[in-house]
Protein backbone atom coordinates (compact mmCIF):
# COMPACT_ATOMS: atom_id res chain seq x y z
CA UNK A 1 0.00 0.00 0.00
CA UNK A 2 1.36 3.81 -1.32
CA UNK A 3 1.77 6.29 1.50
CA UNK A 4 -0.51 9.35 0.67
CA UNK A 5 1.05 12.28 -1.45
CA UNK A 6 1.80 14.95 1.45
CA UNK A 7 0.22 17.97 1.85
CA UNK A 8 3.20 21.05 0.91
CA UNK A 9 1.87 23.91 2.48
CA UNK A 10 4.82 26.76 0.30
CA UNK A 11 4.43 29.30 3.62
CA UNK A 12 7.12 30.51 5.88
CA UNK A 13 6.69 29.28 9.65
CA UNK A 14 4.99 31.69 12.11
CA UNK A 15 8.18 32.41 13.73
CA UNK A 16 10.39 33.35 10.59
CA UNK A 17 7.41 35.84 9.71
CA UNK A 18 8.79 37.62 13.07
CA UNK A 19 12.28 37.64 12.23
CA UNK A 20 11.21 39.13 8.54
CA UNK A 21 9.26 41.77 10.92
CA UNK A 22 12.56 42.93 12.94
CA UNK A 23 14.48 43.20 9.96
CA UNK A 24 16.24 40.09 10.07
CA UNK A 25 16.28 38.65 6.10
CA UNK A 26 18.19 35.38 6.94
CA UNK A 27 18.57 32.57 8.97
CA UNK A 28 21.45 29.74 9.00
CA UNK A 29 20.10 26.81 10.86
CA UNK A 30 21.94 24.22 12.95
CA UNK A 31 21.28 21.03 14.72
CA UNK A 32 23.68 22.97 17.69
CA UNK A 33 24.48 25.87 19.02
CA UNK A 34 23.25 29.11 18.37
CA UNK A 35 21.91 30.17 14.57
CA UNK A 36 23.12 33.30 12.58
CA UNK A 37 20.52 35.51 11.52
CA UNK A 38 21.58 38.30 9.06
CA UNK A 39 20.10 41.54 7.63
CA UNK A 40 20.62 44.86 6.75
CA UNK A 41 21.71 45.79 10.73
CA UNK A 42 24.16 42.91 10.23
CA UNK A 43 24.12 40.16 12.48
CA UNK A 44 22.90 38.08 15.30
CA UNK A 45 22.72 35.12 17.66
CA UNK A 46 19.46 33.45 17.34
CA UNK A 47 18.04 30.66 20.07
CA UNK A 48 16.34 28.93 17.74
CA UNK A 49 14.00 27.33 20.89
CA UNK A 50 13.10 30.39 22.41
CA UNK A 51 13.91 33.06 18.85
CA UNK A 52 15.45 35.54 21.37
CA UNK A 53 18.07 37.42 19.37
CA UNK A 54 21.39 39.14 20.98
CA UNK A 55 23.05 41.08 18.18
CA UNK A 56 26.86 39.49 17.27
CA UNK A 57 29.74 41.72 17.22
CA UNK A 58 32.29 39.23 15.09
CA UNK A 59 35.14 40.95 16.35
CA UNK A 60 34.63 40.21 19.57
CA UNK A 61 33.55 36.11 18.87
CA UNK A 62 35.25 34.21 21.56
CA UNK A 63 35.17 31.27 19.61
CA UNK A 64 37.21 32.84 16.45
CA UNK A 65 39.97 34.43 18.48
CA UNK A 66 42.20 35.31 15.03
CA UNK A 67 38.71 37.53 13.54
CA UNK A 68 39.59 40.89 15.45
CA UNK A 69 43.10 41.20 13.89
CA UNK A 70 42.00 39.70 10.73
CA UNK A 71 39.11 42.18 10.27
CA UNK A 72 41.09 45.05 10.40
CA UNK A 73 42.60 44.09 7.12
CA UNK A 74 39.50 44.04 5.15
CA UNK A 75 35.76 43.86 4.56
CA UNK A 76 34.25 40.99 6.34
CA UNK A 77 31.90 38.99 3.73
CA UNK A 78 30.83 36.01 5.42
CA UNK A 79 30.04 35.30 8.80
CA UNK A 80 28.62 32.35 11.27
CA UNK A 81 28.50 33.13 14.65
CA UNK A 82 30.78 30.98 16.76
CA UNK A 83 31.95 29.06 13.29
CA UNK A 84 33.84 30.74 10.67
CA UNK A 85 34.18 34.12 8.99
CA UNK A 86 35.40 35.10 5.36
CA UNK A 87 36.99 38.58 4.80
CA UNK A 88 38.25 40.05 1.69
CA UNK A 89 42.14 42.23 1.42
CA UNK A 90 41.04 43.44 -1.79
CA UNK A 91 43.55 41.12 -3.21
CA UNK A 92 43.82 37.42 -1.26
CA UNK A 93 40.94 36.20 1.09
CA UNK A 94 41.42 35.55 4.92
CA UNK A 95 39.60 32.31 6.20
CA UNK A 96 38.90 32.22 10.33
CA UNK A 97 37.74 29.24 12.05
CA UNK A 98 37.97 28.30 15.12
CA UNK A 99 41.97 27.25 15.93
CA UNK A 100 41.01 23.54 16.56
CA UNK A 101 39.41 23.15 12.84
CA UNK A 102 42.66 24.45 11.10
CA UNK A 103 44.75 21.72 10.85
CA UNK A 104 41.99 19.75 9.28
CA UNK A 105 41.37 22.79 6.91
CA UNK A 106 45.01 22.92 5.85
CA UNK A 107 45.23 19.31 5.21
CA UNK A 108 42.59 19.50 2.84
CA UNK A 109 44.21 22.39 0.86
CA UNK A 110 47.31 20.83 0.88
CA UNK A 111 45.53 17.50 -0.53
CA UNK A 112 43.68 19.54 -3.51
CA UNK A 113 47.11 21.18 -4.59
CA UNK A 114 48.71 17.92 -4.38
CA UNK A 115 46.34 16.14 -6.38
CA UNK A 116 44.67 18.70 -8.51
CA UNK A 117 46.63 21.71 -8.74
CA UNK A 118 45.58 23.16 -11.47
CA UNK A 119 41.60 22.50 -10.35
CA UNK A 120 42.64 24.29 -6.68
CA UNK A 121 41.02 28.07 -6.36
CA UNK A 122 42.40 28.23 -2.80
CA UNK A 123 46.22 28.34 -3.12
CA UNK A 124 47.70 29.09 0.95
CA UNK A 125 49.70 32.23 0.82
CA UNK A 126 50.03 32.49 4.47
CA UNK A 127 48.56 31.06 7.68
CA UNK A 128 48.58 31.16 11.63
CA UNK A 129 47.14 28.23 13.73
CA UNK A 130 45.54 30.99 15.82
CA UNK A 131 42.83 30.49 13.00
CA UNK A 132 42.99 31.77 9.99
CA UNK A 133 44.21 30.94 6.54
CA UNK A 134 44.73 33.15 3.98
CA UNK A 135 44.34 32.90 -0.05
CA UNK A 136 44.51 34.34 -3.28
CA UNK A 137 41.56 34.24 -5.16
CA UNK A 138 40.48 32.40 -7.76
CA UNK A 139 41.19 33.08 -11.51
CA UNK A 140 38.25 33.83 -13.91
CA UNK A 141 34.75 34.79 -12.56
CA UNK A 142 32.42 32.54 -10.50
CA UNK A 143 29.77 29.99 -12.39
CA UNK A 144 26.89 32.16 -9.89
CA UNK A 145 27.74 34.81 -11.80
CA UNK A 146 28.51 33.73 -15.15
CA UNK A 147 25.03 32.18 -15.08
CA UNK A 148 23.25 35.41 -14.36
CA UNK A 149 25.94 37.89 -16.77
CA UNK A 150 27.30 35.47 -19.48
CA UNK A 151 25.97 34.87 -22.95
CA UNK A 152 24.97 31.10 -23.58
CA UNK A 153 27.91 30.11 -25.80
CA UNK A 154 30.11 31.01 -22.51
CA UNK A 155 27.73 29.26 -20.02
CA UNK A 156 27.69 25.65 -22.00
CA UNK A 157 31.48 26.47 -22.44
CA UNK A 158 31.66 26.56 -18.78
CA UNK A 159 29.67 23.93 -17.42
CA UNK A 160 31.68 21.85 -19.89
CA UNK A 161 34.47 22.66 -18.07
CA UNK A 162 33.25 22.30 -14.77
CA UNK A 163 32.18 18.51 -15.92
CA UNK A 164 35.71 18.09 -16.81
CA UNK A 165 37.13 19.40 -14.02
CA UNK A 166 35.15 16.84 -12.14
CA UNK A 167 36.33 13.77 -13.47
CA UNK A 168 39.37 14.82 -12.99
CA UNK A 169 38.94 15.38 -9.48
CA UNK A 170 37.07 12.33 -9.06
CA UNK A 171 39.78 10.19 -10.92
CA UNK A 172 42.79 11.34 -8.88
CA UNK A 173 44.47 8.85 -6.63
CA UNK A 174 41.65 8.44 -3.43
CA UNK A 175 44.34 9.54 -0.54
CA UNK A 176 44.40 7.71 2.79
CA UNK A 177 44.06 10.60 4.81
CA UNK A 178 41.42 11.88 3.28
CA UNK A 179 38.73 12.30 5.99
CA UNK A 180 35.34 10.55 4.63
CA UNK A 181 32.28 12.94 3.96
CA UNK A 182 29.75 12.34 5.97
CA UNK A 183 26.27 14.05 4.85
CA UNK A 184 23.63 14.85 7.57
CA UNK A 185 20.44 12.54 7.46
CA UNK A 186 17.33 13.60 6.75
CA UNK A 187 16.39 13.02 10.40
CA UNK A 188 19.22 15.53 11.63
CA UNK A 189 17.45 18.23 9.66
CA UNK A 190 14.45 17.08 10.85
CA UNK A 191 15.86 17.42 14.44
CA UNK A 192 17.16 21.19 13.20
CA UNK A 193 13.44 22.25 12.41
CA UNK A 194 12.38 21.09 15.62
CA UNK A 195 14.68 23.08 17.45
CA UNK A 196 12.68 26.27 16.08
CA UNK A 197 9.08 24.41 15.52
CA UNK A 198 8.90 22.04 18.55
CA UNK A 199 8.49 19.52 16.21
CA UNK A 200 9.51 18.96 12.48
CA UNK A 201 6.56 20.20 10.34
CA UNK A 202 4.63 17.08 9.10
CA UNK A 203 5.14 17.67 5.54
CA UNK A 204 8.67 16.89 5.82
CA UNK A 205 8.29 14.16 8.08
CA UNK A 206 6.36 12.56 5.29
CA UNK A 207 8.82 13.67 2.31
CA UNK A 208 11.79 12.22 4.26
CA UNK A 209 10.08 8.68 4.79
CA UNK A 210 9.86 8.50 1.44
CA UNK A 211 13.89 9.57 0.51
CA UNK A 212 15.30 6.43 -1.48
CA UNK A 213 18.11 5.39 0.65
CA UNK A 214 21.77 6.20 0.04
CA UNK A 215 23.26 3.10 -0.95
CA UNK A 216 27.11 2.80 -0.11
CA UNK A 217 27.75 2.31 -4.02
CA UNK A 218 28.68 4.59 -6.69
CA UNK A 219 32.16 6.52 -7.74
CA UNK A 220 34.03 6.07 -4.53
CA UNK A 221 36.24 8.72 -4.79
CA UNK A 222 37.98 12.07 -3.78
CA UNK A 223 35.43 15.03 -3.67
CA UNK A 224 34.58 18.20 -2.78
CA UNK A 225 31.46 17.77 -0.55
CA UNK A 226 29.64 20.81 -1.02
CA UNK A 227 29.86 21.76 -4.87
CA UNK A 228 27.69 23.80 -5.79
CA UNK A 229 28.04 27.69 -8.51
CA UNK A 230 29.29 29.66 -5.46
CA UNK A 231 32.32 27.48 -5.13
CA UNK A 232 32.71 27.28 -9.05
CA UNK A 233 35.09 30.04 -10.51
CA UNK A 234 36.17 29.22 -14.71
CA UNK A 235 38.64 31.21 -16.81
CA UNK A 236 38.08 30.09 -20.76
CA UNK A 237 38.41 26.30 -20.31
CA UNK A 238 39.50 25.75 -16.64
CA UNK A 239 37.58 25.59 -13.52
CA UNK A 240 39.10 26.19 -10.52
CA UNK A 241 36.85 24.97 -7.05
CA UNK A 242 37.12 27.13 -3.66
CA UNK A 243 35.68 26.75 -0.47
CA UNK A 244 37.54 23.16 0.90
CA UNK A 245 36.08 22.34 3.66
CA UNK A 246 34.74 19.48 3.00
CA UNK A 247 36.92 18.05 0.94
CA UNK A 248 36.87 14.19 1.45
CA UNK A 249 36.42 10.24 0.60
CA UNK A 250 32.65 10.65 -0.93
CA UNK A 251 30.58 9.90 -4.11
CA UNK A 252 31.20 11.46 -7.29
CA UNK A 253 27.88 11.52 -7.57
CA UNK A 254 26.96 13.85 -5.35
CA UNK A 255 29.08 16.45 -6.30
CA UNK A 256 27.45 16.05 -10.04
CA UNK A 257 23.92 16.08 -8.14
CA UNK A 258 24.32 18.99 -5.53
CA UNK A 259 25.55 21.31 -8.46
CA UNK A 260 23.03 19.56 -11.00
CA UNK A 261 20.24 21.11 -8.14
CA UNK A 262 22.05 24.32 -7.77
CA UNK A 263 21.75 25.17 -11.28
CA UNK A 264 17.59 24.57 -11.10
CA UNK A 265 17.49 26.13 -7.52
CA UNK A 266 18.94 29.51 -9.57
CA UNK A 267 15.92 29.57 -11.73
CA UNK A 268 13.60 29.24 -9.00
CA UNK A 269 15.54 32.30 -7.69
CA UNK A 270 14.94 33.99 -10.49
CA UNK A 271 18.33 33.94 -11.29
CA UNK A 272 18.07 32.70 -14.96
CA UNK A 273 15.35 30.73 -16.84
CA UNK A 274 14.08 27.78 -16.08
CA UNK A 275 14.36 26.49 -19.60
CA UNK A 276 18.12 27.62 -19.70
CA UNK A 277 18.79 26.12 -16.03
CA UNK A 278 17.38 22.52 -17.01
CA UNK A 279 19.47 23.02 -20.61
CA UNK A 280 22.85 23.27 -18.45
CA UNK A 281 21.78 20.99 -16.00
CA UNK A 282 21.63 18.37 -18.76
CA UNK A 283 24.52 19.21 -19.73
CA UNK A 284 26.10 18.97 -17.17
CA UNK A 285 25.19 15.11 -16.25
CA UNK A 286 25.84 14.12 -19.34
CA UNK A 287 28.69 15.56 -19.78
CA UNK A 288 30.25 13.81 -17.15
CA UNK A 289 28.73 11.05 -18.42
CA UNK A 290 30.36 11.09 -21.53
CA UNK A 291 33.76 10.80 -19.10
CA UNK A 292 33.30 8.62 -16.28
CA UNK A 293 30.88 6.28 -14.68
CA UNK A 294 27.65 7.63 -12.89
CA UNK A 295 25.39 5.27 -10.93
CA UNK A 296 22.22 5.75 -11.69
CA UNK A 297 20.41 5.35 -8.49
CA UNK A 298 23.36 6.80 -6.42
CA UNK A 299 22.67 10.46 -8.25
CA UNK A 300 18.84 10.09 -8.23
CA UNK A 301 19.25 9.41 -4.00
CA UNK A 302 21.90 12.21 -4.00
CA UNK A 303 19.27 14.50 -5.82
CA UNK A 304 16.55 13.46 -3.98
CA UNK A 305 18.31 14.32 -0.68
CA UNK A 306 19.75 17.51 -1.63
CA UNK A 307 16.82 18.90 -2.47
CA UNK A 308 15.23 18.01 1.26
CA UNK A 309 18.01 19.31 2.70
CA UNK A 310 17.89 22.41 1.05
CA UNK A 311 14.38 22.94 1.37
CA UNK A 312 15.17 22.36 5.33
CA UNK A 313 17.72 25.60 4.75
CA UNK A 314 15.72 27.64 2.93
CA UNK A 315 12.15 27.55 5.30
CA UNK A 316 14.30 30.42 7.20
CA UNK A 317 15.25 32.62 4.26
CA UNK A 318 13.43 35.35 2.73
CA UNK A 319 11.91 35.14 -0.86
CA UNK A 320 9.31 33.53 -2.10
CA UNK A 321 6.81 32.28 0.55
CA UNK A 322 6.40 28.67 -1.43
CA UNK A 323 10.22 28.37 -2.01
CA UNK A 324 10.99 26.11 0.27
CA UNK A 325 7.77 23.99 -0.85
CA UNK A 326 8.50 23.50 -4.18
CA UNK A 327 12.20 22.63 -3.03
CA UNK A 328 9.79 19.67 -0.97
CA UNK A 329 8.14 18.95 -3.97
CA UNK A 330 11.18 18.27 -6.06
CA UNK A 331 12.30 15.72 -3.61
CA UNK A 332 9.37 14.19 -3.42
CA UNK A 333 9.10 14.04 -7.18
CA UNK A 334 12.37 12.29 -7.19
CA UNK A 335 11.80 10.00 -4.49
CA UNK A 336 8.59 8.69 -5.66
CA UNK A 337 10.44 7.94 -9.59
CA UNK A 338 13.04 5.76 -7.59
CA UNK A 339 10.64 4.02 -6.32
CA UNK A 340 8.77 2.94 -9.68
CA UNK A 341 11.09 0.70 -11.90
CA UNK A 342 9.81 2.67 -14.85
CA UNK A 343 10.74 6.03 -13.33
CA UNK A 344 8.20 8.22 -15.24
CA UNK A 345 8.26 12.14 -14.49
CA UNK A 346 6.69 14.80 -16.10
CA UNK A 347 9.17 16.21 -18.66
CA UNK A 348 6.75 19.68 -20.10
CA UNK A 349 4.19 22.69 -19.83
CA UNK A 350 1.26 20.08 -21.42
CA UNK A 351 1.92 17.65 -18.79
CA UNK A 352 3.23 14.72 -20.87
CA UNK A 353 4.89 12.12 -19.68
CA UNK A 354 8.37 10.43 -20.59
CA UNK A 355 9.91 7.50 -19.88
CA UNK A 356 13.77 8.60 -18.23
CA UNK A 357 16.83 7.42 -16.82
CA UNK A 358 18.03 8.40 -13.35
CA UNK A 359 20.76 10.23 -15.07
CA UNK A 360 18.70 12.25 -17.21
CA UNK A 361 18.08 15.59 -15.47
CA UNK A 362 14.28 15.87 -16.54
CA UNK A 363 13.84 13.67 -13.49
CA UNK A 364 13.09 16.79 -11.92
CA UNK A 365 10.59 18.44 -14.27
CA UNK A 366 8.14 18.40 -12.15
CA UNK A 367 5.99 21.60 -11.72
CA UNK A 368 4.90 22.77 -7.66
CA UNK A 369 2.70 20.51 -6.26
CA UNK A 370 0.26 23.50 -5.35
CA UNK A 371 0.38 25.31 -9.08
CA UNK A 372 -0.62 22.31 -11.06
CA UNK A 373 -1.09 25.57 -13.56
CA UNK A 374 2.78 26.71 -13.94
CA UNK A 375 4.45 26.32 -17.41
CA UNK A 376 7.18 24.77 -15.69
Amino acid sequence: MSSPRPDLDGVHPARFDSLLAAGWTTAYPTQRGVWTVAGPQGWGALEPETFQIDRADPRSDPALPALDEASKRGTLTNYRVGRRAVIATGSTFLKVVRPKRMAGLVERHCLMESVATELCGSHIRELNFAGTIEVWPAEGLSLYLMLQQSTAAVTTRAVRSVARGLVQLHGAPLQVQAAPIEPAPPERWLEVLARAEGHPPREFVAVSSLLPPMLQRGNRCLAHGDLHDKNIFVAGDTAQLIDLDGLGQGFGEDDVANLAVHLELRALQGRLPMERALELKELLIDSYAAQATLDDDRLLASMAHTWFRLACIYRYRSGPANLSAQLLARALAISESARTPARFAPVNSNGNFTQLSATDSRIAKCPPLKKPSSPY
